[in-house]
């Protein structure tokens, strides 16, 4: 039972940061096409309420994605250290993960909305997004799971620390040291 709600909470871990991941992602593109928008003579606090919208409509297929992502991480990693992964693998699962998904959010809100299926021009560009999005958010998770990771460095070598320490002239106080049991 304790192994079941670990792997739940790692999940649930997993998709609030690609869920955040992802609506900072989004609202960071938004923002900036829409600087970069000729034209455009609406200021920017009157799009706040669009592009917030926008990015949490994205932040919840991030979410699922990363719910996704978690089970795809359980069935192809399982028994590995983060060390031994390649973010390559990552970064690749990361974006197959997410086509599927957004194909069915694109087709699902199109179909509410104006009841008609979308042609593959309307599909091309979400998935595209999505793929990189996914990507990125595999890669980068993986790279920073890896870097706090404890080096080779700060783990001590029993051997050569310990004889360092007993041959610089400090043996004298390591073994005039006793160990007295807690009280």
């Amino acid at each position: 039972m304790r192994t079941i709600l670990r792997r739940i909470k790692g999940a649930l871990g997993n998709a609030f940061t690609w869920g955040a991941m992802w609506f900072v992602a989004t609202f960071a593109l938004l923002a900036v096409v829409s600087f970069l928008a000729d034209g455009r003579a609406v200021p920017f606090w009157e799009l706040l309420p669009t592009l917030v919208q926008l990015s949490g409509w994205n932040a919840l297929v991030g979410f699922i994605t990363g719910g996704t992502f978690a089970a795809y991480i359980a069935a192809n990693f399982r028994g590995r250290r983060f060390e031994d992964l390649n973010p390559g693998r990552f970064a690749v699962g990361g974006s197959l993960v997410t086509v599927p998904l957004t194909l069915i959010v694109v087709i699902w809100l199109r179909v509410g909305a104006i009841s008609e299926l979308p042609l593959l021009q309307d599909l091309f560009m979400p998935m595209l997004l999505s793929a990189a999005l996914g990507g990125l958010t595999g890669f980068g998770l993986l790279k920073l799971a890896q870097s706090a990771l404890p080096g080779p460095s700060s783990i001590p070598d029993e051997l050569g620390h310990g004889s360092e320490t007993l041959h610089s002239g400090h043996s004298q106080e390591l073994s005039s040291t006793r160990l007295e049991p807690a009280r």
